[in-house]
């Protein structure tokens, strides 16, 4: 990397670019575009920070802190990546600034929901918290997490577990992109926290908190620690409008906070549950539908085969990171379906089961989530599969690193004004009378001829005798100009002619016909 700085300074001249890459590193962590690695519990009882730091054994399990404690190799590590910066990041931009208030200035044309601020929820929510809901610049954050093997098919027992949050104060259209999601944390190992997931998430809680409680520091009614005759107890103008009149609280002892603390048991790990989300009571029960139609008995190989060969030879092009190739993960010979994620179950329970068993069960029967992607787009940051996790949070930075940079850059093309892979927005070189009803949907390609043929005027130019009416013209141009347009030279051999020759050759059809 450091060779690379030089060539790059060596082009630029005038720039001012850091001579090494630990200097451009440094220069990156003021920014906040960091993280930090805190050490864990390999059973996942405790994390190693705070008054806790110096532990070398688990407080619970009593397991080593460290995997090589000659080299003090951490036997787990939590890569936590901070939010303030983050967030403030967000509102330092003037390109984003505008979007973290749209949640609140945007119009709401109708009832139909199209962003969480549409739910009810939310606006029960704002009826609950008022005062933080009178502020649209207060963040509101969705927490998504998921694991995934950073291997592919090499190694089953091994998952990543990454935490994604959603800043639902921008549009739909941004808020779930990948510049727009915030890496959490990372936790490793070989199998699932669980419940033990609360243990990871005390940090994240912690600066929660900091975030309510800061910007103006507010005390509220601070004065009644004042003495009876100081003059700020009868200040109104300095203050709330009011005067301050109430004693000091009195100090509790010891005995009375125990006794407001009984029955009160807070304790981070294997004693707390935590709840099921959408996402995965989904997956489980497409997983349940699935073996119920797969192990049904009776006409269960007839069942079995027809669901096998449908989902087998379905090749349906989606949009990019809608689904995965569902036929991939149909195993023909056994008569199984491995390999969905989440977000393939909601696409398969939502649209493609229903129809590849609708021939398939007794007639009394017949009647996205980004997360997955993004996990996905995560997978490519690994490089060294040694260490998967670290390459993927210097790869998750290093883009953020990116990202940010491209926000202040004018006329150059950067990933917010890139042209997409597959552009069919309209170009304007093609017009005619219907674009009002009809709008152009795609770009034209190379050069083209444009010409215009009414063949409901064809038709009314053939009739002969007594004039036809309108809605008798109708039926015979429905019936007769699929029949008809093949008849114009589009023979099986010959090639298909340019607009100009088939635009003489209906023009000579009228007139002959005339």
């Amino acid at each position: 990397m450091t060779e690379i700085l030089k060539l790059i300074k060596d082009a630029f001249e005038n720039a001012k670019i850091s001579n090494t890459f630990y200097e451009a590193k440094k220069i990156i962590n003021k920014l906040g575009l960091n993280y930090t690695k805190i050490p864990a519990c390999p059973n996942d009882c405790m994390l190693y920070w705070g008054e806790d730091e110096d532990l070398q054994e688990c407080k619970r399990c009593k397991t080593s802190k460290w995997s090589d404690a000659k080299e003090n190799k951490p036997a787990k590590i939590l890569r936590y990546f901070p939010l303030k910066l983050r967030l403030q990041r967000l509102f330092m931009c003037s390109k984003t600034v505008q979007s973290m208030r749209w949640h609140a200035s945007a119009e709401k044309k109708d009832s139909k929901m199209r962003h969480p601020r549409d739910s009810e929820a939310w606006k029960t929510f704002d009826l609950l918290h008022d005062r933080f809901a009178e502020d649209p610049r207060n963040i509101r954050l969705g927490l998504a997490a998921d694991g995934f093997n950073p291997f592919g098919a090499m190694c089953t027992n091994y998952s990543v577990w990454p935490m994604v949050l959603i800043p639902y104060n921008r549009p739909p259209w941004e808020c779930m992109k990948p510049t727009s999601l915030i890496l959490s944390m990372i936790i490793l190992g070989e199998k699932m926290p669980e419940n033990n997931i609360d243990v990871y998430l005390q940090l994240f809680i912690k600066e929660l908190k900091e975030l309510k409680h800061g910007g103006k520091w507010c005390f509220l009614g601070h004065r009644r620690f004042l003495e009876r005759g100081h003059k700020f107890r009868l200040s109104r103008a300095k203050f709330n409008r009011k005067v301050e009149l109430r004693d000091s609280p009195a100090a509790l002892t010891e005995s009375e906070i125990l006794e407001q603390l009984e029955g009160i048991n807070v304790s981070f790990g294997k004693e707390l549950h935590a709840n099921k989300d959408v996402m995965h009571i989904e997956k489980n029960v497409c997983d349940n539908v699935l073996y119920t139609l797969l192990n049904e008995t009776g006409r269960s190989k007839d069942i079995i085969s027809k669901l096998v060969r449908i989902l087998k030879k379905w090749n349906i092009r989606v949009p990019d990171g809608l689904s995965s190739n569902i036929s991939r993960c149909v195993d023909l010979k056994q008569r199984k379906l491995s390999g969905l994620k989440s977000h393939d179950c909601y696409v398969l329970m939502q649209q493609l089961l229903p129809i590849s068993i609708r021939n398939v069960l007794p007639d009394k029967l017949m009647k996205q989530n980004l997360e997955d992607q993004y996990f996905g787009h995560l997978k490519f940051y690994v490089r060294n599969k040694a260490k998967s996790e670290g390459s993927i949070a210097e790869g998750y930075v290093a883009e953020e690193a990116l990202t940010f940079c491209s926000r202040y850059l004018e006329r150059i093309e950067t990933r917010f004004n890139r042209p997409p892979r597959v552009d069919d927005c309209p170009d304007g070189n093609y017009s005619t009378h219907v674009d009002s009803l009809f709008s152009q949907m795609g770009n034209s390609k190379g050069t083209f001829t444009a010409f215009e043929f009414d063949f409901k005027d064809f038709v009314r130019r053939r009739s002969k005798g007594r004039k036809p009416s309108n809605v008798k013209i109708e039926k015979r141009v429905n019936k007769d100009f699929v029949t008809w347009f093949p008849t114009q030279g589009l023979d099986q051999e010959s090639e298909i002619p340019s607009p100009k020759e088939l635009g003489s050759r209906s023009s000579g059809a009228n007139n002959k016909e005339a």
